[in-house]
């Protein structure tokens, strides 16, 4: 039996935790993942061809087309901001959903559809760039033209957290806040 138990993080302790209930009163210590900073000597690319000219308020969101990252709500949040814009405001904030697709996983290919609809129902979709591959190069180039990198889930921000770090980019975690009856 093991004397210590390493997670990667608070959310996946309670994870291990609710998933081997006998082994709950076994400690558990973070060890957070470290970041080889050398994956940023590139010389970046620009955006040149990927976004609509003009376009200089970006946002990024980078995960997975997994259903429990909760990427509706950057949409549901791209539509609200519009609605809080000037149109000559709006014409310069561009999201960028640089997200892992994996054609064989049926999640993948289930919810970047999803994702189309909902972007073309809330009147979206020239404010939008879906990235299902992107290279290394891309994705610094994006990291470091981003106004903001978005985090749409109530689990702890894992290493892709980390990068925005290095070329200073903030990081935002959007919430659904809803009201609980009671």
């Amino acid at each position: 039996m093991a004397d210590r138990i390493l997670v990667n993080s608070q959310f996946t302790a309670g994870v291990f935790k609710q998933t081997f209930p006998k082994l709950a009163e076994i400690q558990t210590d973070i060890l957070y993942p470290s970041l080889n900073s050398s994956v940023f000597n590139v010389e970046v690319e620009g955006l040149s061809g990927l976004l609509p000219e003009g376009r200089s308020l970006i946002f990024l969101s980078i995960n997975g087309y997994e259903r429990k990252k909760n990427l509706p709500l950057a949409l549901q949040a791209l539509a609200a901001l519009k609605e809080h814009l000037s149109a000559g405001e709006w014409e310069h904030v561009h999201l960028v959903m640089a997200v892992g697709y994996d054609e064989r996983v049926v999640e993948n290919v289930e919810h970047y559809e999803e994702l189309h609809l909902l972007a073309t129902s809330l009147g979206l979709d020239d404010h939008i760039t879906f990235l299902r591959s992107f290279s290394h190069k891309q994705k610094l180039s994006l990291l470091y033209s981003s106004t903001c990198v978005q985090y749409c889930t109530l689990q702890a921000m894992n290493i892709l957290a980390l990068y925005p770090l290095r070329p200073c980019t903030p990081i935002g975690q959007l919430l659904l806040l809803t009201q609980v009856d009671r």
